[in-house]
């Protein structure tokens, strides 16, 4: 199991950046972030990617074989808020299966489904964030890992990630209302919401940390029609109150 090992790798590889994160388990369980690396890979192929990450974990000097969750970042994604007929956990990953293709733009071979249980809905509702991730950028994760050495021990939704840490930093759990988090990258953002820690809604922005440096006042007015966008979209899913406060 993943929680019990000493050393954890994040690893959050996509078109355009390799972040990898490494955390050590203490003896006491406490959690220590002992290293960070972030590189741009825009122009490299798969096997200098792999390159890459041998040289970090030989600089690692890891004694064991460390668990590795690999995060699928929203620009493969499609997500959807959607309400389920039912409070039975089986019966929902039946529901979602059979339903899940109509919400993606690909064929159901080219898809692996996930989602998040937000809460009950009325008496005999469940309401659900579903994610559908591009399986070849899955394929794609797993092969450069496995080649640099590394097996996957989990695969996660970057939002979900940065929410469940955003939630812990800031103490958001306690909240009884929506936070909204906007988290820049590159050459995408992800816009969050999340009530008492759980993430509810999540929208990519195709825009990022090189729009802002090259054009901050045009960044600026952009991000914000998009957020303003993100929120109607929200609203139009009738998830929950509008968020009042951001991070």
């Amino acid at each position: 199991m993943w929680r019990l090992a000493k050393d954890v790798l994040v690893v959050n590889l996509d078109s355009q950046i390799l972040k990898i994160s490494h955390g050590r388990i203490s003896e006491l369980k406490k959690r220590l972030i002992v290293n960070l690396m972030a590189q741009d890979i825009e122009n490299l192929n798969d096997q200098e990617i792999v390159s890459v990450i041998r040289k970090f974990l030989e600089r690692a000097r890891l004694k064991k074989k460390p668990a590795v969750i690999s995060l699928v970042s929203s620009n493969v994604c499609v997500t959807k808020n959607i309400a389920i007929p039912s409070l039975n956990p089986q019966e929902i990953k039946e529901i979602i299966n059979l339903q899940a293709s109509r919400y993606s733009p690909y064929s159901r071979e080219e898809i692996i489904i996930d989602y998040l249980d937000i809460g009950r809905h009325h008496e005999k509702y469940t309401k659900i964030l579903l994610v559908l991730a591009n399986r070849n950028a899955i394929r794609r994760q797993f092969s450069i890992l496995n080649r640099a050495g590394l097996e996957i021990s989990r695969v996660a939704f970057k939002p979900e990630a940065l929410g469940n840490l955003a939630s812990r930093s800031l103490h958001l759990e306690q909240e009884k209302e929506p936070v909204g988090i906007l988290h820049l990258d590159k050459t995408t953002s992800d816009f969050t919401i999340l009530l008492r820690g759980k993430v509810i809604f999540s929208r990519n922005i195709s825009l990022g940390t090189q729009a802002l440096a090259e054009k901050k006042d045009e960044f600026l007015q952009k991000i914000r029609t998009e957020v303003g966008k993100s929120l109607d979209s929200y609203r139009a899913e009738e998830i929950d109150l509008a968020p009042n406060n951001f991070s």
